[in-house]
């Protein structure tokens, strides 16, 4: 039996990490003009800050496996599905 999600939770897939904002906009650009909802979330660490582009967010896990399928086969993208709390 699989192990549901915590109510509330909700999925993206990440696709890239960089160290430069417009890289980082040129692919959720790129990703927006095929009709996906995505989004770049800045971090910040105590050595260094990323933009983080991800896609989502998606209801659930089978829906963020068929995009990050999807993203790897056709855009040739890494993907990493990341589980968020609905706040």
């Amino acid at each position: 039996m699989a192990a549901s999600s915590p109510a509330g939770a909700r999925f993206a897939v990440q696709v890239g990490a960089f160290a430069q904002s417009g890289e980082a906009e040129r692919l959720e650009a790129e990703l927006r003009s095929k009709g996906l909802p995505v989004y770049v979330q800045p971090a910040t660490g105590a050595r260094e800050s990323r933009w983080r582009v991800r896609v989502g967010p998606l209801a659930s896990r089978a829906e963020a496996d068929k995009v990050a399928a999807r993203l790897k086969a056709q855009d040739k993208l890494p993907v990493w599905i990341l589980e968020e709390s609905g706040t």
